[in-house]
């Protein structure tokens, strides 16, 4: 009889290695959650600096072009443009 294994610690050992499968699938699918999740932040980062470059570069346009028409006008004019 020394060779036999209580039932109890047989079903025991039977749900831990169920319990270490189902918790092993849920980390295999966070992980592949959570680099998707990585993915779509930084394109979202990305898109957001193309957005601001674009409306920095438009502002700048402006200003440059409203500075040049100031300095090309009369000096009394120069006050008035700014």
């Amino acid at each position: 009889m020394a060779g036999t294994v209580p039932e109890t610690v047989l079903k025991k050992r039977k749900r831990d290695e169920e319990w270490a499968m189902k918790k092993a699938a849920q980390q295999a699918d966070a992980k592949k959650k959570a680099r998707e999740t990585r993915k779509e932040i930084f394109k979202r980062a990305e898109q957001y600096v193309k957005e601001y470059r674009a409306k920095v570069c438009t502002r700048d346009a402006h200003c440059g072009a409203a500075a040049a028409r100031a300095l090309r006008a009369e000096p009394a004019a120069r006050y008035e443009a700014l």
